[in-house]
């Protein structure tokens, strides 16, 4: 359709009937400026208008589209302009249809790809050691995709040390220092690509392989950092959490269990710990953490780690203070970290009988 010829044809018949754009206007009724931008060919007629304008001047809606009356020439173009109008305004519906679904799918691969880059990217993790002379606190490490935040405080221990060194053990078991310090706090972050600190690609081995190795004066220490994942936005709807005060523990289990009860009748109790033995065993009851420590007395091979507050059991064996073997028992899953772990149900029921053996 020629949108200029139309126009051009609607003025000639208005002239022809001697009619003024403001005449017209009046008899279909429209705005005397829709008149003239029609017949400069600025825009069409709606379809109403169209019916309109064909009865005022006595021809079809075929010719007024055309721009011409129906001649033995034009016939056969006349009668299908409605069928290429059709057929125009068909595939510029389908064309729109087509940008549609491009539009959709570029902002559904968007929606991907922000998913597949932000779920489960951040990572909060509680770090912490404790037995009788060392405890770690204030230990948290957070990980994003594109930053690293370490926190870490010191317990004074009850002896003085000159330094200590934060490492990690590699995938072929090679120390990786990662700092070094003569105070009690460790602060750094990292950024993804720098890796000054941590390989970020790495980061999963790292978490489960941090130590800390405290130099005395004629010898050291090395404890190998335990981890809790304290939150990941790996949820898909989030989750409502209720408000808590400052003061109050983490865990909603704040109540201390039977047992906790008969650790503080039954054990010998001061301001921080508990402590107890049952036969090579000795167990450390932290009132403070509730965390109940149990080491063998003389060989130091066999260790238990049980958190009261979220009812988690590590099990550590050691070969000449090298830790060999360890598995973690949270929410039902047992995940063996380092070694085999072959003997995994004998240890349980060494610590069942530990447990039961407190009265």
């Amino acid at each position: 359709m020629n949108q200029e010829k139309m126009g051009q044809f609607i003025a000639k018949l208005r002239k022809e009937k001697e009619l003024t754009q403001y005449d017209l206007s009046e008899l279909i009724p429209v705005s005397r400026d829709a008149v003239s931008k029609w017949e400069c060919g600025k825009r069409c007629p709606e379809p109403d208008c169209l019916i309109k304008l064909s009865e005022i001047f006595d021809i079809t809606i075929n010719e007024l589209l055309y721009g011409e009356r129906t001649t033995k020439d034009n016939s056969d173009d006349i009668n299908e302009v409605s069928v290429k109008l059709y057929d125009e305004r068909n595939k510029k519906q389908k064309i729109l249809k087509v940008l549609i679904v491009v539009i959709l799918l570029l902002i559904f691969s968007f929606l991907v790809y922000y998913f597949m880059n932000t779920y489960n990217s951040l990572k909060v993790y509680q770090i912490y050691y404790e037995d009788e002379n060392v405890k770690i606190t204030d230990g948290i490490l957070v990980t994003t995709n594109e930053k690293l935040y370490f926190n870490l405080s010191l317990v004074q221990p009850d002896y003085n040390f000159e330094y200590i060194e934060l490492f990690y053990k590699d995938k072929n078991n090679k120390e990786k220092l990662v700092i070094k310090t003569d105070a009690k706090n460790i602060i750094f972050y990292d950024f993804k690509g720098y890796n000054g600190y941590f390989d970020f690609k790495d980061i999963n081995h790292i978490i489960k392989n941090l130590y800390l190795r405290i130099y005395l004066n004629n010898s050291e220490k090395v404890i190998k950092l335990n981890y809790e994942i304290d939150f990941s936005n790996d949820s898909l709807i989030s989750k409502q959490y209720k408000s808590e005060s400052s003061n109050q523990i983490i865990n909603s289990n704040n109540e201390l269990t039977d047992i906790e009860n008969k650790i503080k009748n039954n054990f010998l109790c001061n301001y921080d710990f508990c402590t107890n033995t049952y036969k090579e065993y000795e167990l450390i009851y932290n009132l403070d953490s509730r965390v109940l420590n149990i080491s063998q007395i003389e060989e130091n091979k066999y260790e238990y780690i049980f958190n009261f507050r979220n009812n988690q059991l590590f099990f550590q064996e050691y070969d000449n203070n090298n830790l060999i073997t360890k598995f973690v028992i949270y929410k039902g899953k047992r995940d063996c970290e380092i070694g085999n772990c072959y003997n995994i149900e004998e240890n349980i029921d060494v610590f069942k009988k530990i447990i039961n053996s407190i009265n």
